[in-house]
């Protein structure tokens, strides 16, 4: 491959720029070793990854080869992403996996005991308002049928009335 001076300017930019590009995946990868992401999460994080690594070399071009597109380019970004990858990214992901692991540990750690009680209380806590709700819900039903039965009676003496009136006799004037 012939290049003038600057295509090997350029082609050296490009790979700094694969090296910056190595770099920001390795965040990701790391963020996706400390938490715990499904596999859907992960595949939308491949997307947005490809898809800000596809503006940004875009706008590389934009500015460095005046938007033309250059095949040299993209293998120049492969060969910086992968000499990143295989030698700085799997020292840096190896350290930050340590730190993260070692981090995890101490957590654990301190909110292990903390966790096992806050469980036990929930366990009680649960137990208790279980048996408070039925016995809340018992006690309405119980007042529902009170309520109820209070009803039917004080209609059935209502009508009882009503029909004892309605048979007394008449008085009239007289």
């Amino acid at each position: 491959m012939n290049l003038p001076p600057a295509g090997v300017e350029i082609f050296i930019l490009a790979a700094l720029f694969g090296v910056l590009l190595g770099a920001v995946y390795d965040l990701f990868r790391i963020v996706r070793f400390a938490f715990d992401f499904g596999k859907a999460a992960i595949f939308i994080q491949d997307i947005i990854f490809f898809a800000v690594c596809g503006v940004l070399t875009f706008l590389f071009m934009l500015t460095f080869t005046s938007g033309q597109i250059r095949a040299f380019v993209f293998v120049a970004q492969g060969v910086g992403f992968s000499a990143y990858y295989f030698t700085v990214g799997r020292i840096i992901y190896g350290l930050a996996k340590k730190i993260i692991s070692f981090v995890k540990r101490i957590l654990t750690a301190i909110f292990a005991p903390i966790l096992k009680i806050l469980r036990k209380t929930q366990k009680i806590t649960k137990k208790h308002l279980t048996k408070l709700y039925y016995l809340l819900y018992n006690r309405a039903r119980q007042l529902k049928q009170k309520q109820k039965t209070n009803r039917t009676g004080k209609n059935a003496a209502k009508s009882k009335k009503a029909k004892v009136k309605k048979k007394a006799p008449h008085r009239g004037a007289g």
